[in-house]
């Protein structure tokens, strides 16, 4: 399309900021991919051009029918219809990122959009600290295993845009979105989000060996650091952990459940 990627970056920013603030006169997410596949409809209006169509949008979509068609046979109607409208969301979205960005460049792009909105979050979390009256970094209105993935997978790919961005302005910029992103995702607790962290460690010790004594250095540096920090924060930490192990026996049960009616539901 050719059109600015402000669509798509109003859309990530609302997800990123979705959970900071304690109530909403509406949705933030349905308003930006809203902007998001307005944009972009409109962008392919003016220009005359076709769609660029992918066959993962159509299985995707054909997904979304079958969950309704196969909740609606198993007596699950409201649930399943709500589930839907996601998918056909994100769908929608999918399809509007594909007309926007195109090649090595465009992804980039996509990534940059990422981290912008989920760094824009975790400033907000990081500045509402101590006013949710839990000793974990969580948004206001929100859950530290959601919130905790979306900051891990912003850090790690703002630290994969320092590396790509020549301009020391940019690495700059990206570097600190990361350590932001890195701090929320580790001050969640959340063991999903660390996991996706150590995972990224190592696949990057792996599979780029040139890169090896950086990162010891790094993983070096943060032990020394947290070795020092710890137990100034020792009571702090102990809290912040029985409260998070009280939410995720929650969850596990929570999914444990959700995949038996899916299981159902699939057979």
């Amino acid at each position: 399309v050719n059109w600015p990627p402000l669509g798509f970056l109003g859309f990530l920013l609302a997800v990123g900021l979705n959970w900071t603030v304690a109530s909403w006169p509406t949705s933030p997410t349905k308003a930006g991919a809203a902007l998001c596949v307005g944009s972009a409809a409109l962008g392919l209006l003016l220009r005359g051009l076709r769609p660029r169509v992918h066959w993962i949008h159509c299985w995707l979509m054909a997904f979304a029918c079958w969950t309704l068609v196969s909740a609606q046979a198993h007596g699950n109607a409201i649930l399943s219809q709500q589930f839907t409208v996601t998918i056909a969301g994100w769908v929608l979205v999918m399809f509007s990122a594909y007309q926007l960005f195109v090649g090595l460049r465009g992804l980039l792009q996509v990534c940059a959009c990422y981290v912008l909105g989920v760094t824009a979050g975790c400033v907000m979390t990081i500045a509402a600290f101590g006013s949710t009256g839990r000793s974990t970094l969580v948004p206001v209105a929100g859950d530290a295993n959601d919130f905790g993935m979306l900051a891990s997978s912003g850090a790690v790919l703002a630290l994969g845009l320092a590396r790509e961005r020549r301009g020391p302005g940019l690495r700059i910029l990206w570097t600190l979105c990361g350590l932001t992103c890195l701090t929320v995702a580790i001050g969640s607790y959340s063991r999903g989000a660390i996991l996706g962290l150590v995972i990224a460690a190592l696949a990057q010790l792996i599979l780029r060996p040139r890169d090896r004594k950086v990162m010891l250095g790094l993983v070096l540096g943060l032990t020394l650091v947290a070795a020092c920090v710890y137990p100034l924060i020792e009571e702090q930490v102990a809290v912040a952990v029985q409260q998070k192990d009280f939410v995720a026996s929650g969850n596990v049960s929570s999914r444990i459940d959700a995949w038996g009616i899916a299981l159902q539901q699939f057979i």
